[in-house]
């Protein structure tokens, strides 16, 4: 058993040695130094518990979500989530409307907390979300540097059209990246009703993190978006700014 448990650790650590780059079965087997039938029931139990996720087309394996998940709680976050939260906390007792931090961790982005406005109709969001569908999401991919963000589409692929349609080519998804770079930040409008803003948070100048106001669609119509653009974005400087001192 206690072998069994060190052989899994041996895996995850070589694949998480470059977690931006599919590894391959051969490349596992031979330097983690298991024969193939031990290696592949090794990675087949880690990748049905979430813990490796298998690329399509042979692309090779990649750290699982159910790690970043783990790593993701407030605990490991704790100085990020303790800067943040009273900050927008205070944004959602101003406008009345929810907010949330999220990272990017592989191919979703994971909310690390949301606050609760007193709306009777009230606009949530999933923990764990695909980046290209969601705002937080997408704002943190455009701040990923050209090289991360083309190992990023190694990995992922490109957007389905049905989950971000004018990124779903090589063409539209390179110019929807220059636009929010240009632009500062995000608006995602769902099919469910439900939009979206975000904005970065920065350490030292290095986005880590992206603050979010969400609302239901019927909602935004009626404000000013850029008084609500300039609240967010006043909320995420001074978290930055705290993180960064």
């Amino acid at each position: 058993m206690q072998q069994a448990i060190n052989r899994a650790f041996d895996i995850l650590e070589f694949i998480g040695s470059n977690p931006e780059k599919p590894t391959s079965f051969s490349q596992i087997a031979t330097n983690v130094g298991l024969n193939t039938a031990t290696c592949a029931n090794i990675i087949n139990a880690l990748v049905k518990r979430g813990y490796v996720e298998k690329l399509e087309d042979k692309k090779g394996y990649l750290l699982g979500k159910k790690l970043y998940e783990l790593t993701s709680f407030d605990g490991y976050n704790k100085d990020l989530v303790q800067v943040a939260k009273p900050v927008l906390e205070k944004l959602t007792e101003k406008l009345n409307e929810n907010a949330s931090l999220a990272v990017l961790k592989g191919s979703s982005r994971i909310l690390l907390f949301q606050t609760q406005s007193k709306q009777e109709i009230q606009a949530t969001s999933i923990v764990d979300k695909l980046a290209y569908d969601s705002s937080t999401g997408r704002l943190l991919l455009a701040m990923l540097s050209d090289d991360e963000l083309a190992r990023y589409i190694t990995s992922y692929g490109l957007p389905a059209a049905s989950v971000w349609k004018e990124a779903s080519t090589k063409t539209g998804f390179k110019k929807a990246i220059e636009r929010i770079r240009a632009e500062g930040y995000t608006l995602q409008e769902s099919d469910k009703h439900i939009a979206g803003l975000s904005v970065a948070v920065k350490r030292n100048e290095k986005v880590i993190a992206a603050a979010c106001l969400f609302l239901p669609t019927f909602r935004l119509a009626v404000l000013d978006r850029r008084d609500i653009l300039a609240d967010l974005k006043k909320a995420a400087d001074q978290i930055s700014a705290t993180l960064s001192s």
